[in-house]
């Protein structure tokens, strides 16, 4: 029973290591997404400010001035996906 504990142990610790790989990996995607686009961010927190509410369609027309919106209803692709 004592080996089954310590290897139920070191394959504990080897998922502890997996999931804390793809939460810090997580995190700095997260930040990059931010930092890439903190104009468009700022620009609709200062409208939200003015008006308070917002539709989608005044959002994707403020999004559209700066970047290049997916087409809506289009399937998603993951990156990751082979």
């Amino acid at each position: 029973m004592n080996q089954d504990a310590e290897y139920a142990e070191s394959i504990a610790d080897r998922i502890d290591d997996e999931v804390c790989k793809i939460v810090n990996y997580c995190e700095q995607k997260a930040l990059q997404i931010i930092l890439d686009n903190r104009v468009i961010i700022d620009l609709t927190v200062e409208r939200l400010l003015d008006i308070e509410t917002m539709d989608g369609e005044e959002f994707r027309d403020l999004l559209s001035t700066y970047t290049v919106l997916p087409i809506k209803n289009a399937a998603y692709v993951s990156k990751f996906a082979k």
